[in-house]
């Protein structure tokens, strides 16, 4: 799963606001000593000071992700915790704002993506609305093409009768 958060970029599976704070110290301390370990968390102020070191391993370790996909390379050395180097990308991400601006330009990239989804089906919902429209009309031009020739039809036999009707009379003027 983390492998898969990796690839596919989602911030948000990798970091959530409320670490922004721990995860831009955790950078500084990267670009400015090259390495991180837990103990830094606690005497950075990161972490209370009564947490146990194997409880700040744990957080670092939970904080893994976002920091490799972004920072360096995390190297875990025992079963209780590890310590991350930094390399070229490091400094870069510094520079470019750090997990604050990536949180920002990730939460903008989805607000945008939900917004076009949210277009995409109101889109799709007027297109079906405009097809029925169209059916719609297309069925009355049927009706009305139909009752006009209905009506054409009505006016022929009313010109044939009043024609028979007229030849009717004159042969009756006649006749007498």
């Amino acid at each position: 799963m983390i492998l898969n958060q990796l690839i596919m970029g989602n911030v948000e599976s990798l970091f959530k606001e409320e670490d922004i704070q721990v995860l831009d110290y955790i950078l500084d301390r990267l670009k400015d000593n090259k390495t991180v370990e837990a103990d830094d968390l606690i005497s950075g102020g990161m972490l209370p000071k009564t947490i146990k070191l194997s409880e700040a391993y744990k957080e670092l370790e939970r904080h893994a992700p976002a920091i490799i996909k972004y920072c360096g390379l995390y190297h875990k050395f025992n079963v209780a915790g590890g310590h991350f180097y930094s390399d070229e990308r490091t400094v870069s991400f510094w520079d470019n704002g750090g997990f604050e601006i990536e949180y920002k330009r990730s939460k903008e990239r989805r607000e945008k993506d939900e917004e076009r989804e949210s277009l995409k089906m109101e889109i799709d919902r007027l297109t079906k609305l405009n097809l029925e429209k169209d059916n719609e009309a297309k069925d009355y031009q049927k009706m009305i093409r139909y009752q006009k020739s209905i009506i054409r039809y009505r006016d022929l036999i009313i010109a044939v009768l009043f024609i028979i009707s007229l030849v009717l009379s004159i042969f009756l003027f006649f006749w007498k």
